[in-house]
């Protein structure tokens, strides 16, 4: 019997199985039994359904802080948070890996040294962030005022703030002469100490700034998202102010006069528009 006789043969009989209806030709004329396909069938969808079945809440909340940083990895134990110590990364790297994740998020500026950064740098010191915010690596930018001792406040790598810098939606109009004379002596370009701002001013408008004018003007364009400084300082006096104005209303004026003052010399601040992101990070260096 050669070979296309034999085909021949097979031919008839699949043919008078698809007849009996005991089998099935799809495009390609691939013969399987009624009974195969559904078993096949069957088990597909048995293990799509298993390949897509929700993991426990425990599981995926333990994915979220590891993937965040505040977890080590591991391998399915069922010890949920068992790590020892608190955070993956370490030194200054770690501190930029934890920027890059959450660049562009607003979150409480009280909680970024407190919790965030702790929680995922397991040495994490404040030196680490001034370090980098005084080189330009990093900037911060304010989003919104919460209370009188805190706002929502975002970090960016400087190589993609451009990407991750969201101006807030400002009404021009509405500031005040203070404020729109601070945009100006800004936009000249460069960063300066609050004085130095007050002092240009007063050339300007042939007028004494008031500190405390001055310090409310700055914080009000730090959440308009229009200026920044180049150093985290001016937001740790901030929301260490409320309790300090608690035991000692003098004490808390003296933290407010000193972020304004020339005795914090590393303390400038300039725009945060678009406009200037690839140069902030030469107007910080200025200063060094």
């Amino acid at each position: 019997m050669s070979l296309v006789s034999g085909i021949a043969i097979v031919e008839e009989q699949l043919q008078q199985l698809r007849e009996q209806g005991l089998g099935d030709e799809s495009a390609t004329r691939i013969w399987v039994s009624d009974e195969v396909f559904r078993r096949l069938r069957l088990r597909s969808l048995q293990a799509a359904r298993e390949a897509t079945r929700p993991v426990a809440a425990t599981t995926y909340a333990r994915l979220l802080l590891e993937r965040q940083g505040v977890l080590p990895a591991t391998d399915g134990s069922p010890a949920l948070f068992a790590s020892t110590s608190p955070g993956v990364y370490e030194g200054v790297d770690g501190v930029m890996r934890v920027i890059e994740q959450l660049a562009g998020v607003g979150l409480p500026a009280s909680l970024w040294e407190s919790q965030i950064l702790p929680a995922r740098v397991r040495d994490y010191s404040s030196e680490m962030l001034d370090e980098l915010l005084a080189t330009g690596a990093v900037i911060w930018s304010g989003q919104k005022k919460l209370g009188e001792d805190d706002g929502l406040v975002a970090l960016h790598l400087q190589e993609y703030a451009a990407e991750s810098f969201t101006p807030a939606e400002a009404d021009q109009a509405n500031r005040s002469a203070l404020q729109q004379a601070i945009v100006a002596v800004l936009a000249d370009g460069g960063a300066w100490f609050a004085q130095q701002i007050s002092q240009r001013i007063r050339d300007k408008i042939g007028e004494s700034v008031d500190l405390s004018a001055l310090q409310e003007a700055l914080w009000a364009l730090v959440w308009q998202g229009v200026i920044t400084s180049d150093i985290w300082a001016p937001l740790r006096a901030l929301t260490r102010s409320s309790s300090n104005a608690r035991t000692s209303t003098r004490r808390s004026h003296r933290l407010v006069v000193d972020v304004l003052s020339m005795r914090n010399p590393s303390r400038r601040w300039y725009l945060t528009t678009h406009q200037i992101w690839l140069d902030a990070g030469r107007y910080c260096r200025w200063s060094h």
